[in-house]
């Protein structure tokens, strides 16, 4: 069962509520039978991220209360998200409450301390519903975090929500954010994000700065925090050139991006609550960082790297310490949660007749093009359903034709010199 809602675009084929073209999600494996949220563009200037505790007292009618709550909450926001740019994650206690067959793909989070002063930097704060979504309404993206509060009632123990926007692309401190995201394409993208059915492992943590202590420090020392030049930007080195903080020379190997490189999706996003609530914070300000990996392991491996570990395995010197990172912001929260599949989750939480707006995805056939339409065929990355593919160059015409998404580009618009007609 493949889900997806789309529009019809004037002039093209219909767009995923992702954000990628329908013909790219139809034709990536496992992008289809993804929740969209997972794969989402970051492009949406909103999100709202909700984590929910559920209250663990209680046997018999109360866990039954408990689980009718949770399939409520879950069909609603699919209702209100009407299958958008929005998933669903779930810890084990949740997919044991719903009776998953695979309750055991949820991975336990374990608090990581510094192995250079022992603090704990990334705390276990647990949690068993992660809802996040992306749009373009921020009053929309907070009713619907409020609605799926309200569905759970006293069910629910423990909230906390977090509203976000985009900031030009960039963190609070002032970098340019996600540079280095693997979202070029969508496959690219799923190669590191999806599970072979749709599933995938979301590690959400929130990040608070202490954006006061980043100001007072001079542009050498800022800049030696993420280990890229605060103060100069240039195109990336990728087929979409997208513009970045350049790498910062330092000798200091123990700067953000130096520690934090690993095969992951991010869709990290700013946020601004006002209320400090972390020692040092003039404000509870800084990043919800929400990241897809298809294995949990590629998240421990980053983690224990930005808390110490594995300086033994450097091959250009000594990299003892922690993260630079940890000099402006401290870790309010981090979980991990099982997002699964769209026809898992539906299925858990039996609310397909109360999803009417989730149409089931066509495919779309790659080869059978039109007799008319004969000629060579050559390579290119193809910007309506942005994947590198083989295009018809049909003979004695300006045209071409991508065979993935079928649509025709006069062959200038598509990167191909004009024919000699």
């Amino acid at each position: 069962m493949a889900w997806a809602l789309h529009a019809e675009q004037e002039g093209g084929p219909p767009f995923h509520a992702s954000g990628w073209g329908c013909a790219s999600v139809s034709t990536v494996p496992g992008a289809h039978l993804a929740q969209p949220g997972v794969i989402s563009r970051n492009a949406f200037p909103y999100a709202g991220c909700l984590t929910i505790w559920l209250r663990s007292e209680g046997v018999g009618d109360d866990d039954v209360l408990v689980e009718d709550a949770v399939r409520s909450a879950v069909a609603s926001f699919l209702a209100k998200t009407k299958g958008g740019a929005a998933f669903v994650g779930m810890s084990t206690k949740v997919l044991q409450l719903l009776g998953a067959a695979s309750s055991d793909r949820c991975p336990a989070f374990t608090a990581k301390p510094s192995t250079d002063t022992g603090e704990v930097l990334l705390p276990a704060s647990g949690g068993d519903l992660l809802f996040w979504l992306k749009g373009h309404d921020a009053e929309w993206c907070s009713k619907v975090c409020q609605a799926v509060q309200d569905d759970l009632g006293s069910c629910a123990m423990r909230a906390e929500e977090t509203q976000c926007a985009a900031w030009e692309g960039r963190d609070l401190t002032g970098f340019i954010d996600g540079t280095a995201n693997p979202d070029s394409t969508l496959r690219s993208l799923a190669e590191v994000a999806l599970q072979p059915d749709g599933g995938s492992i979301c590690f959400a943590s929130r990040f608070v700065h202490n954006l006061a202590a980043f100001k007072a420090m001079c542009p050498a020392a800022q800049s030696a925090i993420i280990a890229r030049d605060l103060y100069q930007t240039k195109p990336a080195k990728g087929s979409d050139g997208r513009l970045e903080n350049p790498r910062y020379l330092t000798p200091d190997l123990r700067g953000h991006i130096l520690r934090a490189w690993g095969d992951m999706y991010r869709q990290a996003l700013p946020y601004h609550k006002g209320a400090v609530q972390i020692p040092g914070a003039g404000n509870d300000e800084g990043l919800m960082f929400i990241a897809m990996a298809k294995d949990a392991e590629e998240f421990e491996t980053v983690l224990k790297r930005m808390c110490g570990e594995f300086a033994h395995l450097t091959t250009v010197g000594k990299d003892f310490g922690h993260d630079n990172i940890f000099q402006i912001s401290r870790a309010a929260s981090a979980m991990y949660f099982y997002v699964p599949p769209m026809a898992e989750l539906v299925h858990l939480c039996k609310c397909a007749e109360a999803c009417p707006g989730l149409d089931a995805l066509p495919a779309f056939p790659i080869n059978g093009i039109d007799e008319r339409l004969r000629g060579k065929l050559e390579n290119r990355f193809c910007l309506n359903c942005e994947e590198d593919s083989n295009f018809m160059l049909p003979n004695e015409s300006d045209l071409a034709q991508c065979l993935l998404c079928r649509k025709l580009f006069h062959r200038t618009d598509a990167g191909f010199p004009a024919p000699n007609l």
